[in-house]
């Protein structure tokens, strides 16, 4: 008996074509996050807030992913943050 092979090269092409796609998004994503914590944190005397996690990875954000945000220094109420977060960001927050 034989090995049979296939081509799976319409297989390879698709998930490429996925994973460029969601490469995408996720520096879209990315660039948004930044400006919108810029624009939510101006003024609430935080010392330091950054990102953390899948989104600056690269293959590793997807489309369920939630957004990791540090913040030192956080006055206010964290669950409020939170929620104000999720909204702003349209994406569960961490």
């Amino acid at each position: 008996m034989g090995l049979k092979t296939f081509d799976i090269s319409l297989w390879e092409k698709a998930i490429e074509d996925e994973y460029k796609k969601r490469e995408k998004e996720r520096l879209k994503i990315l660039q948004k996050s930044v400006k919108t914590l810029k624009t939510y944190f101006k003024g609430k005397g935080v010392r330091r807030v950054f990102l953390a996690g899948s989104i600056l990875e690269e293959g590793r954000f997807y489309p369920f992913s939630d957004i990791d945000v540090v913040v030192d220094g956080l006055i206010e109420g964290y669950f409020k943050t939170l929620s104000e977060l999720e909204e702003l960001l349209e994406r569960r927050s961490a």
